[in-house]
This record gives structure tokens, C-alpha cells and sequence, in this order.
């Protein structure tokens, strides 16, 4: 079967706290992170109704599993396209990865070699100034390595800013 894991943060725990209780309960961190998107006092009752049947972990990780994941994903060190994701979607790349340093942790969201992960990332750089202050660098510069990658897989020549996609669409 599969299993959706929920990710929060740390401060920001209230979907935790309501599969620990079986009922919405509020979260009594301080809101204090990174990942606004995801700071939220109280479920969305709605929410919580379809993720309380679906989800089957709920996992609370700290802000640096949102840095180490945003800066992964914009310096691709693995030779796979850069990507500009915000705190609040990388946090679940942040997970993964620190799966990967403990066997435990993999051990406890059955993660093995044979497991098939699917990463939703759902936002880009909502704050351009912050996410420069994460990554080291700027959006429009991961955004430019990006158009490279892309031009450099399909054998085009570097155009400086327009990608292959926007050629085609004036086909």
C-alpha cells in the first residue's frame, strides 16, 4: 500500500498533535519557522478530515530540513535540473534526505531500496530576498541554470534567458 507522509515543522505542529490525539487539536509551538506556508495554529477541519483517513505518518522536522532541501534542489549536485522551491515544499526533500542518513528514521516511514517516491513541490521563491538568504543565491540565477540544463539536454545552444519551451510554443 502506499503511505502519504505528512511533513511540519517543529513549531508548527498541529496535524501531529492531532493524529497523536485523534481529534483536531491546536499546535502549542510558536509558529516560529521558516516554512509560513505551513505555520498554522489549528487544522483546517476539512483538511483534516481527508488527512486523517489518507495520510499514514505525521512527521515534525526543524527549519534546516527546509534549507538543506531548498539548497539540494537549486544546486542540483547530482547533475539534475536546478529547481526554485520554497521552505514549505522542500521540507519533504529535507525528510527524505535525513532518512538517508538513519536507517531508523527510514526504517520507521518504510523507506527501503525498493520504494518508489513521489515529492509534491508546490511553491516557488515566495520571498525572493529570503530565498536568496537560504540558497546563497539569487531565483533568477537558479532559474538561468535551469534554461541551460534544459537547453544543454535538448542540444540546443545556450539562448541567455529563454528556454527550449518558449521556442516551442512559437512553433
Amino acid at each position: 500500500m502506499p503511505r502519504c507522509i505528512i511533513v511540519e515543522p517543529t513549531q508548527a505542529d498541529c496535524l501531529f498533535q492531532s493524529a497523536k490525539h485523534g481529534e483536531l487539536r491546536n499546535t502549542s509551538g510558536t509558529l516560529d519557522t521558516i516554512m509560513a506556508g505551513l505555520a498554522c495554529r489549528v487544522p483546517s477541519p476539512a483538511a483534516w478530515k481527508i488527512l486523517s483517513w489518507l495520510a499514514s505518518d505525521f512527521v515534525t522536522v526543524a527549519d534546516e530540513a527546509a534549507i538543506r532541501g531548498m539548497r539540494v534542489l537549486a544546486q542540483a549536485p547530482e547533475g539534475d535540473i536546478p529547481i526554485v522551491i520554497g521552505e514549505s515544499s522542500a521540507v519533504s526533500l529535507g525528510l527524505l534526505m535525513a532518512a538517508g542518513d538513519n536507517a531508523s528514521l527510514r526504517q520507521k516511514l518504510g523507506i527501503n531500496g525498493k520504494s518508489q517516491i513521489l515529492v509534491f513541490g508546490l511553491e516557488g521563491a515566495t520571498d525572493p530576498r529570503i530565498y536568496e538568504q537560504i540558497v546563497g543565491t539569487s531565483h533568477l540565477t537558479v532559474f538561468e541554470a535551469q534554461a541551460h540544463f534544459e537547453e544543454a539536454e535538448a542540444g540546443l545552444p545556450c539562448s541567455h534567458g529563454a528556454s527550449k519551451h518558449e521556442d516551442d510554443l512559437r512553433m
